[in-house]
């Protein structure tokens, strides 16, 4: 939009970091959009609602605490750049010999066994977990875009 010299108008944007899509198997590139999606959620929580809520403390202002899910857990599971996925992937695309979608999720499997946010068929049946909506040779990260509204992604690269 030109705005002349002398003119001011008013805008107002809205980033609607919540509006995570749902597809029943997500491609790489899904993956990387949610991914993105997660890192601004992330920069959302912190600066607007912990350290908003940090000042009030420092300031001694009465407020009502809103609870929030710090979703640094699930970024972290996977950008960590030693035992993250994407880390694994690079890793796995590296390594010598067969290397293919079974061999990743099998390293996956094997990392994240115990991870609450992380899951494939394998590490259900060692929870004694059955979720036949998640197919075999898939994994899913569970987060959440807010209180009571789970996110599941099966991911098929």
């Amino acid at each position: 939009m030109k705005v002349k010299s002398g003119e001011q108008r008013k805008v107002m944007g809205v980033l609607d970091i919540y509006g995570f899509e749902i597809f029943q198997d997500n491609g790489f590139e899904q993956f990387i959009i949610n991914y993105c999606n997660e890192k601004l959620q992330q920069i959302f929580i912190l600066m607007t609602l912990k350290e908003e809520q940090e000042e009030y403390v420092r300031e001694g202002i009465q407020w009502t605490p809103v609870e929030f899910f710090d979703n640094s857990i699930i970024c972290n599971l996977i950008e960590n750049s030693t035992s993250g996925i994407l880390a694994m992937l690079d890793e796995e695309c590296l390594r010598p010999g067969v290397v293919n979608e079974d061999t990743f999720l099998t390293k996956l499997n094997q990392l994240f066994a115990t991870h609450k946010h992380y899951e494939s068929k394998e590490t259900q049946n060692a929870r004694r977990v059955m979720d036949t909506s998640l197919p075999a040779r898939c994994f899913r990260i569970h987060h959440y875009a807010g209180k009571g509204f789970p996110r599941r992604r099966n991911c098929r690269w």
